[in-house]
């Protein structure tokens, strides 16, 4: 039952009783199963454990670091301990239940999951159902928006999910060729369309890159049919803003002022980028400061670096948006992030733990290749994941440690 849990709970978010932008039960869960699992004597690849062994001793001595410095960011210094277990609880739920097992559980989530997404867009069609919509947000994230949020706290992550979603319907749609699947797709796709987020077509354009990069071969029957759905996608965003662009709302406010972006040069490009609003400012801003960070202290800054250090960038930052955005409050409070996962890892560690890091991914990419090739849904969820670290730098999303576990299992 509790193993069936921590998967569940992979795809709530944004839970109400937990505090965080993500705040999910997730990482606990299968953090106390790794505890147990690797406590238990559990014998694991030898690789596998020289590389954890490397990473624990990189995360032990940054964090060591930090303590002299800054003092101890016990926040930072448990969300890399409780990835690291809760790695390994995947890792157990995996070989306990089984690969096949893992993924019926987790479609039955991803098919909820989309008629939750199919009800909050009717709501947000029809204004008379608005109340439902409100009531399914507090339910399950504890807030209240206009925008569809699904189990999440913002829109840019509701259709992250729902591609994360997908994958697990396309598993079954192949396996049995099932209409209510495809059907959910293809809802799954047209609310993502709808709801037209930035940072959701960037991770899916991540996603669709790291894909042919690492896995693609030349298929021109497949080549043909992803151009459709290419030029699907752009008539559908374009479609969108001129539908949505009289509605007013962030999103299309953004464009028209990006419309009038002069190309002088990259620095005025880059400042009238991040002057839009507030979320390009911290989304676009941030990972230009953590790599300013990062080339000034190439051995890192120690667990928490970056919002220790913020404030001595605010100069990369400083535009008309600046005093109405969160930076304001991330700079009191010391609670920014990179919002990339690798400018966070070379913060906080250096090019020691960045380095790592790539060898761990490269890890991956040569198991997928050699254990996983014929199976679709490894490649597709590892080029997703890949294409959220490009915007999401929470080191304990269990997403990613979800990902990390089903490529190392050897659960069949």
């Amino acid at each position: 039952m509790f193993v069936n849990l921590s998967l569940i709970s992979l795809f709530f978010w944004s839970m109400p009783f937990l505090p965080g932008t993500y705040a999910s039960i997730a990482p606990y869960i299968s953090g106390i199963y790794g505890a147990i699992y690797i406590l238990s004597g559990a014998k694991f690849d030898k690789r596998l454990m020289i590389l954890a062994y490397l990473i624990l001793c990189v995360i032990t001595i940054y964090s060591t670091l930090s303590l002299f410095i800054y003092g101890f960011d016990l926040v930072k210094f448990i969300s890399y301990y409780l990835s690291f277990f809760s790695f390994f609880g995947f890792i157990y739920i995996f070989n306990s239940l089984g690969r096949y097992k893992v993924y019926s559980v987790l479609h039955k989530m991803a098919v909820f999951t989309s008629i939750v997404a199919i009800v909050e867009q009717v709501c947000i069609l029809i204004k008379v159902l608005s109340p439902l919509k409100s009531f399914l947000n507090m339910l399950f994230t504890g807030g209240i928006s206009s925008n569809i949020l699904v189990f999440t706290s913002e829109p840019s992550w509701a259709v992250q999910l729902l591609l994360f979603s997908s994958i697990f319907l396309y598993w079954k749609y192949i396996e049995s060729k099932s209409k209510t699947d495809l059907f959910l797709i293809t809802t799954n796709f047209l609310v993502f369309i709808i709801t037209f987020s930035l940072t959701g077509i960037l991770v899916l354009i991540f996603c669709i890159f790291f894909y042919f990069l690492f896995f693609g071969r030349i298929n021109y029957k497949l080549l043909f049919k992803y151009s459709i759905v290419f030029i699907v996608l752009i008539f559908g965003v374009y479609y969108s803003f001129l539908i949505g662009s009289s509605d007013g709302g962030y999103t299309y406010s953004r464009i028209e002022k990006l419309q009038s972006l002069r190309f002088d040069n990259i620095s005025s490009i880059y400042y009238f980028i991040i002057s839009v609003d507030n979320s390009l400012l911290v989304r676009i801003g941030y990972p230009v400061v953590a790599l300013n960070m990062f080339i000034d202290h190439p051995f890192g800054l120690g667990i928490g670096g970056f919002s220790q250090h913020l404030k001595d960038y605010t100069g990369l930052l400083h535009t008309s948006a600046f005093y109405q955005s969160e930076v304001i409050h991330h700079l009191k409070n010391l609670n920014a992030d990179a919002r990339n996962y690798f400018l966070t890892i070379a913060v906080d560690t250096g090019i020691l733990g960045l380095t790592l890091f790539i060898l761990f991914l490269l890890y991956l990419i040569i198991r997928i290749k050699k254990t996983h090739n014929d199976d679709i849904i490894v490649k597709l969820m590892f080029s997703l994941l890949l294409g959220m670290m490009m915007q999401f730098s929470t080191i304990y999303f269990s997403p990613y440690l979800f990902m990390y576990a089903m490529i190392l299992s050897d659960s069949e």
